[in-house]
């Protein structure tokens, strides 16, 4: 039985569609001023169809170290999600498994660090890091981001929803702790886990202020920082920098796109368990 639309039905379907037009529109604009000239970019009245300068905005980007900056940003994001996933589920799988009123107060004190504003960790972090003598390294951008108490935060959340009678079962059939906790209990929360790792992906390719203090060196540079030294040159390209404004964004949405069931599944059900 094919079930009809009312007025106030069609009202809200056509808001929503216009919505999704009018947040979509400027991803568009982006990618069709990637194709054009310098010139085309702001002509008026603007232009929306396709050009024919792809290439050649692909190779001033090029001659200007994209790539370079690119595989920076990738290398960056992919060492700091795997690094944060691997030590949050550890932490957060302690603190779900054995509880105790140590590791109470050690998760309230995490806890607590969530409320402290990132501007005043800044100058500390900084200073530790010129003492490790790791300024203008990629492991300053790495290690902070890594230490992440939101992290260690979410995946004990997630851990809290695993049945502790598997881990026993696994111990009783002979497994160590380890086995237990790569075996089986980390299985059971890769939705969480996926998601985190969208978050904390997200949240490195798109860092710009702490690679802008404590990276010094043009070669060192993430794609945040290139698009603004680009942006910031005397003679704009203007077609060239929406090319790289758009192959900066590519990434993120193809990752959202792919990854989208996961990252829902997991926040949906973060709710549901309060």
């Amino acid at each position: 039985m094919t079930r009809r639309f009312g007025p106030g039905q069609w009202i809200l379907f056509i808001l929503v569609l216009l919505g999704a037009l009018a947040a979509f529109f400027p991803f568009y604009w982006m990618f069709a001023g990637a194709t054009r000239g310098a010139s085309e970019v702001l002509s008026i009245p603007p232009r929306f169809d396709l050009g024919p300068r792809l290439g050649a905005n692909f190779r001033t980007l090029v001659e200007n170290g994209f790539l370079r900056a690119a595989l920076n940003s990738v290398v960056l994001s992919v060492v700091t999600t795997l690094l944060t996933l691997l030590l949050s589920a550890l932490g957060g799988y302690a603190m779900a498994a054995y509880r105790s009123r140590f590791g109470n107060l050690m998760f309230v004190l995490i806890l607590l660090t969530l409320f402290v504003p990132a501007q005043a960790t800044i100058i500390p972090v900084y200073k530790v890091l010129v003492g490790l003598n790791l300024l203008g390294t990629y492991w300053a951008v790495i290690l902070p981001a890594v230490a992440s108490p939101f992290a260690l935060f979410y995946m004990r959340q997630g851990f809290l929803s695993f049945p502790q009678e598997l881990a026993e079962a696994g111990r009783i059939d002979g497994a160590n702790e380890w086995e237990v906790f790569w075996h089986i209990a980390l299985p059971a929360v890769r939705p969480t886990l996926a998601s985190l790792a969208v978050f904390v992906f997200l949240f490195q390719w798109n860092s710009y202020f702490w690679p802008l203090i404590v990276l010094n060196t043009p070669e060192s540079y993430t794609l945040p920082l290139f698009m603004n030294t680009f942006s910031a040159a005397a003679s704009i390209d203007y077609g060239a920098l929406m090319l790289g404004l758009a192959l900066t964004t590519l990434p993120v949405l193809l990752l959202f796109v792919f990854a989208r069931r996961l990252f829902t599944s997991a926040v949906l059900g973060g709710a549901v368990k309060g």
